[in-house]
């Protein structure tokens, strides 16, 4: 019996901002990747519209308080903070790690099914909400073209 491959594609969008950097100002351009995206709330409803950065140098996501503390979510370890390349204690983000639901779409009606992954969850919320690989990127073929403007995810279901 043969089966029939089918595609699921949610596109992305880039957001482009430019700032000024080096000792002459010279203005850089700041490329992010964007996602559209809710995270399934408590009551088994959804937020409203998420913007969220798609990191692909980020093994973890990263929620922001206002977002998880409205959203079922499974506490795995409460007390572990966000370390980045500073190994300073002062520079480190309070946070938890935990399991969080969410769907990813774009604007032409396409979607991912409901995914759970795991996250840092922030204890602030001067943090962007990130997806990062671990068991969200990584299960879609991550596709962009700065030049040509094109960026998707592509989920292959069998």
């Amino acid at each position: 019996m043969w089966r029939i491959a089918r595609r699921s594609i949610v596109k992305l969008s880039f957001d482009v901002k430019s700032t000024f950097v080096g000792p002459r100002m010279e203005i850089m351009p700041i490329i992010r990747l964007i996602a559209n995206m809710v995270l399934r709330l408590r009551d088994n409803g959804f937020t409203p519209l998420q913007r969220a950065i798609v990191d692909t140098g980020s093994y973890w996501s990263v929620v922001p308080r206002e977002l998880w503390t409205l959203c079922a979510v499974d506490i795995i370890e409460p007390n572990s903070p966000i370390i980045g390349f500073a190994p300073d204690e002062v520079c480190h983000i309070p946070a938890s790690i935990g399991k969080i639901s969410g769907i990813i779409f774009d604007d032409e009606g396409h979607e991912t099914r409901l995914l759970t992954f795991p996250a840092f969850l922030a204890h602030t919320d001067d943090v962007p909400l990130v997806l990062g690989f671990a068991d969200l990127l990584s299960e879609f073929q991550v596709r962009f073209d700065y030049r040509t403007k094109s960026a998707y995810l592509d989920e292959r279901l069998l």
